[in-house]
């Protein structure tokens, strides 16, 4: 899988172990790109994809812009932007599903595939970093993040819970937010609104919580069939009681909008679906004003939306500049989706089921039968 990052001067894709850097000077211009092998990290080049096994990929800067962290094939490495110097890297126990800085930038949290978080500290550099245990689920985690205050770690899993952990002594559980019927997804902070989470599930709803008391104040059901799974969400402020939601679905090439007020009584209503030229979007990501589209259909690998007089538009310029940039790694894209099918790329959301219904009634049978005698 890839993972896709922006800041107000770059955007970064990361995929197996490469980055790829796109800079920007203005909002509508790309000046270069450069790829970084991650060196540390052991080459997937080549790799087949079979049996299911597809390279998880996450990566993110901070909140300035300062740094830039990607986890490739188990190695976290992270940058100093202003140079792009390579500041330390660390192996991993499991392969990463999510990570975050928090908002101070001297601590960086990440979830494994296997349901544990670990804390790296940025503060300890120039030497190696070094991780310790944060929390752990019994599930594999799919979402970790950071209140804007730092108090607060919030993980997601496959197991429909979002859990509220003291931030960062993660064995002080604040709370949980249960409620979702399938795996939670993705989290978001509204951000004018440091109280309030926004989350989005396989079971095809939109919630909104009061994280820190575990309440659920809203469910909205975006579900359009049995198969509907809401893939990543992001925020916009649009006044001081209100913001939009804007998600993304699995197999589905429109970015759809929740307009929310929360004034006096909580209103949610479906506010626009805008049309977007990829059928499969993996990522979503905000900056400022702006919404980028992380998807696997050729060209349209990143397509770049603003949001304006309270409606999103496609940035004809700049996604005509992003199909031209991306070219350069066409074919690192087509290896996986043209060796997978699309549902395959989201296999880590499907629980196992087993169904031993027979097997007991079998033995409850030859039970009975014996009884009999």
């Amino acid at each position: 899988m890839a993972s896709l990052a922006v800041s107000s001067s770059f955007l970064t894709i990361s995929f197996r172990d490469k980055v790829f850097i796109l800079k920007r000077s203005s909002p509508n211009q790309l000046d270069e790109v450069s790829v970084f092998p991650v060196e540390d990290a052991k080459s997937l080049q080549g790799t087949p994809i079979t049996d299911g096994y597809i390279p998880m990929v996450c990566s993110s800067f901070s909140p300035s812009g300062k740094y830039f962290a990607a986890c490739t094939n188990k190695t976290l490495t992270l940058w100093d932007v202003s140079s792009w110097t390579r500041l330390a890297s660390s192996d991993l126990a499991r392969a990463a599903s999510s990570i975050a800085f928090s908002s101070s930038e001297d601590m960086i949290v990440i979830a494994d595939k296997s349901g544990d978080a670990y804390l790296f500290r940025v503060e300890d550099l120039p030497s190696k970093l070094e991780s310790s245990l944060l929390l752990g689920h019994v599930s594999m985690l799919l979402k970790i993040v950071i209140s804007h205050d730092d108090k607060y770690v919030l993980t997601c899993d496959r197991d429909e819970k979002i859990r509220v952990s003291r931030f960062p002594n993660a064995y002080n559980v604040q709370t949980y937010c249960l409620g979702h019927e399938d795996s939670v997804t993705c989290l978001n902070f509204p951000k004018s609104f440091p109280h309030l989470l926004v989350s989005g599930s396989s079971d095809g709803t939109v919630r909104l919580w009061n994280y820190s008391t575990g309440e659920l104040l809203h469910t909205k059901d975006c579900a359009l069939n049995e198969k509907s799974l809401i893939v990543d969400l992001v925020s916009f402020p649009v006044t001081p009681t209100s913001f939009v939601v804007c998600f993304i679905m699995n197999s589905y090439n429109h970015l759809r909008v929740l307009s929310i007020d929360v004034s006096d009584t909580l209103k949610c209503n479906f506010l626009d679906e805008v049309t977007i030229p990829c059928s499969s979007p993996r990522a979503l990501l905000s900056n400022v004003d702006e919404l980028f589209v992380l998807s696997y259909d050729s060209p349209h690998f990143i397509v770049a939306l603003k949001f304006v007089n309270n409606t999103f538009a496609l940035c004809a310029e700049l996604n005509e500049k992003l199909k031209d940039v991306t070219r350069k790694f066409n074919d690192d894209f087509l290896n996986i989706t043209d060796q997978q099918p699309d549902d395959k790329l989201l296999s880590h959301l499907n629980k196992r089921k087993i169904d031993d219904t027979q097997d007991y009634y079998k033995r409850k049978n030859e039970r009975l039968l014996a009884n009999s005698k």
